[in-house]
C-alpha cells in the first residue's frame, strides 16, 4: 500500500511538472519575438561573461 502511494505521489508530481513546463513554453511561444531576444541577450551575456 505504501509502495502505491508513493508511486502515485510521484506520478502527480512529474505531470504537474510537465504541466509547469507546457505552460510556460506556451506563454514564451504567445510572447514570441521579445521571448527569444532575452533568451538571445541572456545567452551572450553568459557567452561574454564566460570569455572574460
Amino acid at each position: 500500500m505504501i509502495t502505491k502511494h508513493f508511486f502515485k505521489m510521484v506520478i502527480t508530481f512529474i505531470g504537474v511538472l510537465l504541466v509547469g513546463i507546457v505552460v510556460i513554453f506556451a506563454i514564451s511561444l504567445m510572447e514570441g519575438k521579445s521571448t527569444e531576444e532575452t533568451t538571445g541577450s541572456a545567452v551572450s551575456e553568459t557567452t561574454i561573461d564566460l570569455n572574460n
